[in-house]
């Protein structure tokens, strides 16, 4: 995956961000198929994830998170407790 750069050293050029994506699969909302980086536009996708099937599981991982949100006391508000 694209590492963090240090200060005083230059940024990817795009070329090399486009290499290291190549390697990449995503999960496409739109279409709700795995596919690799040449797919549909950024808006419609989850990911990068390293494997197809991580990807294939990211509708799985989406829900998880959220209820892990919805149960984390510092994201409640009043209004949730009611």
């Amino acid at each position: 995956m694209l590492e963090l750069r240090h200060e005083g050293v230059p940024p990817p050029s795009q070329e090399d961000i486009v290499t290291e994506l190549e390697d990449t699969w995503w999960y496409c909302m739109k279409h709700h198929a795995v596919e690799r980086y040449e797919g549909c536009r950024a808006a419609d996708r989850l990911g990068p994830y390293a494997t197809r099937e991580e990807a294939g599981h990211a509708l799985e991982r989406v829900e998880e998170r959220n209820e892990a949100w919805d149960e984390d006391p510092r994201w409640k508000d009043e209004e949730d407790e009611q």
